[in-house]
């Protein structure tokens, strides 16, 4: 289970319309497990385990509930552990149930008085609305309903929009392109669709975010230091964004949205600057430590008399990875602030078309972490080599002063006159007339052979590394 990765399911508002099948999963063959929420698509079960119950036990009856229900294993495809706590994971997932794809969630978490698990299942191709019904408390709306009922009549008009399907080339899903509009988004993930009159719709961009005191900072910060200190080339840059963390999904936005800004002028596009949070409605959200929120806010893009004003709606899920790191999934209606209501129909429309394959997906995420790590630890081994370098000049340094040094004292013994001789035996030193040192320790040790022996001065003060005197 891989604890960096956050369960990205798109849900709500910007979740997938599609056709309904006829296979709903039924909950009859979940032993021990309730039905607590239900609709035509799916079902959200529960079940409670005694007190002492540790979470990999309680997931370790789940999985292999589900697999005898569906004669099939499902296919594990993101998962998170509270970070913080260790009390908490989710498991999202994907299993066939007679040919048909069926998306499911596993919510685990531990108490005192015992762990529950609760799982959600619902046909893939179910629209956003029936995840949103089956996440709510039995009796309550659907959290996307409840956000305001402007955006029930907008739904409603973005039904009726048509859309033609474009299949991404990596074979990760289809999204539905209205008249007018175009992309040519190879993937799923940060697919950007462009409008006819300048907007655009933005479909589950995700990024992981440094706070400015992580440790990943600062070894970079040491990495320049002591490049700059042996006149060698500054490290490369982090390419990540950087921003303070806030569990309030608008003020986290507010946070970002400089870096994003940043980022963007160095690929060559204008800045941009979130100018006001006009309205912002809290969602459910699918992380154990995430926040999430739809948002409506204004944006102006561009600089000087070139400033155009605009205005978004954006879905966003805010969450702690690890120390240091936070991490956001969004997607983003966006168009000139005079035509947004016109155009939010036609946007909405299409993010909420998006279908995925999760089997490549899947997939697509391990590359990623891998890719991650192996930058990591190029980190790491560029952060050695320099602390090597650094430790071999100070070592080297210390060296040189250690033989200049010695070169300085040979003079002084010569002027001072005499030399120690020691006693191996007893330890008892003696100063010996410099001119007469040798041959009176060459006498001596013919009685004795080896016992006494000449310290030269240079030995004395400034022994060598190893040196045993």
């Amino acid at each position: 289970m891989h604890k960096s990765v956050i369960v990205a399911l798109a849900v709500c508002l910007f979740a997938p319309v599609c056709s309904r099948g006829e296979d709903v999963p039924q909950a009859a063959a979940l032993p021990g497990f309730v039905t607590v929420n239900a609709t035509e698509s799916g079902q959200a079960l529960s079940r409670q385990f005694p007190a002492g119950t540790s979470l990999k036990a309680a997931l370790q009856a789940t999985f292999p509930a589900l697999e005898k229900r569906f004669g099939n294993r499902p296919d594990i495809l993101v998962a998170y552990e509270d970070q913080r706590t260790h009390r908490a994971v989710n498991v999202s997932f994907a299993v066939r149930s007679n040919g048909q794809p069926i998306k499911g969630l596993v919510c685990a978490r531990a108490t005192d008085q015992g762990t529950t698990v609760a799982v959600i299942l619902c046909r893939a191709d179910a629209p956003g609305s029936e995840w949103a019904k089956l996440m709510a408390t039995p009796g309550q709306g659907a959290p996307a309903d409840a956000a305001s009922d402007d955006l029930a009549a907008v739904k409603a008009q973005a039904a009726k929009v048509p859309l033609k399907t474009y299949n991404f080339p990596d074979n990760t899903g289809s999204v539905g392109i209205a008249e007018g509009w175009t992309t040519n988004a190879k993937t799923i993930g940060g697919a950007t669709l462009v409008g006819p009159a300048d907007q655009n719709v933005y479909m589950g961009v995700s990024a992981e975010v440094l706070t400015p005191d992580s440790p990943m900072v600062q070894m970079q910060r040491q990495l320049t230091m002591q490049a700059r200190q042996f006149r060698q080339p500054d490290p490369p840059p982090i390419q990540m964004l950087m921003a303070p963390y806030s569990p309030d999904p608008a003020k986290a936005l507010l946070n970002v949205s400089p870096a994003i800004s940043q980022m963007a002028q160095r690929a060559g596009r204008p800045p941009s600057a979130i100018t006001a949070i006009v309205q912002q409605w809290p969602m459910k959200a699918f992380s154990a430590n995430g926040h999430a929120a739809l948002i409506l806010c204004d944006v102006d893009k561009g600089a000087g008399g070139q400033v155009r004003h605009y205005r978004s709606l954006i879905q966003m899920e805010v969450y702690m990875v690890g120390q240091g790191t936070w991490a956001f999934y969004a997607t983003q209606l966006l168009a000139p602030k005079d035509t947004f209501d016109k155009d939010l129909p036609v946007m909405l429309a299409q993010s909420m078309s998006l279908k995925e394959n999760a089997a490549v997906i899947q997939q697509n995420t391990q590359n990623a972490i891998a890719a991650q790590n192996r930058w990591f630890a190029a980190q790491q081994a560029a952060h050695k080599q320099v602390t090597d370098a650094f430790d071999s000049y100070n070592k080297s340094v210390e060296r040189n002063s250690t033989i200049r040094s010695r070169s300085n004292t040979d003079f002084d013994e010569t002027i001072r006159g005499y030399r120690t001789v020691e006693d191996t035996t007893t330890g008892e030193r003696t100063s010996v007339d410099l001119g007469n040192v040798h041959d009176v320790v060459e006498h001596l040790n013919q009685a004795d052979p080896g016992r006494y022996r000449e310290i030269p001065l240079r030995d004395e003060l400034y022994p060598l590394p190893g040196q045993d005197h």
